[in-house]
């Protein structure tokens, strides 16, 4: 399978998908400017992402001082013995023991996640797709990711970026809490995420250094500080003179030409939507329909509905993994801020169906999902 171009000619979406649903194996690069980020994909799933060996290593170990696991002397000894022998830090970290494999493990994880999805905000470069019939994975790797849900973290993200930029104009900032706010704040109705970022907000500390102290990722620790600087309670340490001068300094955000497309077919999907659901007709044939007759914009909605499963499923296991158990009905997700309570309802206006057993529970809309590719 030969696949290789600029990201201008075919997007980075695009290439996932195709790459998803051929199920295939071998390693995407992808390159700009000078940089280069390499994602290892198997049977369509991808099960690694890195800047190079070494550039990884340097960010795990950073992410390890930061999160109180090992000292900075324990990371450049190990980092001056990974340029030694050139064995790699993970295996030099598990080798003499100084951190537990699960705790190594979720650091990793949340780094090659934070690599993999920086990539979807590039606005120009270059891709190769080199299919290999095995892959050498001795490197690392985590839980396989399949393309699809790669896809969806990935436009969550950049559609939340631009609400967050307003609370948080650059991660280089300081972040303190507004101690009249903070002392009143009732902590058990926030979200995990906001506490452990509360927790770190000493007015000493970068955004980008509380996001590596709390093991959360750029993502979802940045998502955490914007929602406490909105709701009063933490504050930029700097003055919003300096917050205003860094994020003009950084440039108007140019949207990636890939979101524009997205934005440009969904509002043309938006318009053959309601013509067709007031009309009940698609007289032109411009929307496709399934094997079993189910109209184009009815499947819109469905693989709408399987996006916002997947949202809900997330909230539903932060949920037991804090409390221990699941929520007898999904409100609870809402009421505990886990969850907007928009998603409380299918694309067709009806609840979402949930029954909770023990830890087991059953979750799904009043219409099937769409069909799976074959």
């Amino acid at each position: 399978m030969a696949l290789e171009g600029t990201l201008k000619d075919f997007n980075l979406p695009d290439i996932f998908q195709l790459i998803g649903y051929q199920r295939k194996t071998g390693l995407l690069t992808l390159t700009r400017d000078g940089e280069q980020i390499t994602v290892s994909l198997q049977d369509g799933n991808v099960v690694w992402a890195s800047p190079g060996d070494e550039a990884l290593d340097e960010m795990v170990g950073r992410a390890l001082v930061k999160h109180g696991l090992i000292s900075q002397g324990v990371a450049e000894g190990l980092l001056r013995k990974r340029r030694e022998t050139h064995q790699g830090l993970i295996y030099l970290l598990l080798k003499h023991g100084n951190v537990q494999p699960l705790e190594v493990q979720r650091v990793v994880e949340v780094k090659v996640r934070e690599v993999l999805y920086r990539v979807f905000r590039w606005r120009d470069g270059r891709y190769q797709f080199t299919a290999l019939p095995k892959l050498d994975l001795t490197h690392g790797q985590i839980d396989p990711m399949s393309a699809e849900n790669v896809l969806m973290e990935a436009v969550r993200q950049i559609d939340e970026w631009p609400l967050i930029q307003r609370q948080l104009p650059s991660l280089d900032l300081k972040v303190s809490k507004e101690e009249g706010q903070a002392g009143a704040v009732d902590v058990e109705k926030l979200t995990p995420a906001e506490r452990a970022v509360l927790e770190l907000a000493d007015g000493r500390s970068t955004a980008r250094e509380i996001a590596e102290a709390s093991g959360l990722g750029e993502f979802d620790a940045a998502k955490a500080i914007a929602d406490l600087l909105a709701s009063g309670v933490l504050m930029l340490a700097s003055d919003q003179a300096e917050a205003r001068a860094v994020a003009a300094a950084r440039g108007p955000r140019v949207t990636p030409a890939w979101l524009s497309q997205g934005l440009l077919a969904g509002a043309l999907a938006a318009v053959l939507f309601l013509h067709v659901s007031l009309g009940r007709q698609d007289p032109l044939h411009l929307l496709p329909a399934t094997g079993e007759g189910v109209a184009g914009w009815d499947l819109l909605r469905r693989h709408k509905l399987q996006a916002d499963l997947w949202e809900v499923e997330r909230s539903l296991h932060m949920y037991l993994l804090t409390t221990g158990h699941l929520p007898a009905h999904l409100e609870a997700l809402a009421d505990a801020g886990y969850l907007s309570r928009r998603l409380l309802y299918d694309p067709w206006g009806q609840p979402l169906r949930y029954q909770a057993q023990g830890l087991q529970y059953r979750l799904e809309g009043s219409r099937p999902l769409p069909p799976s590719p074959r």
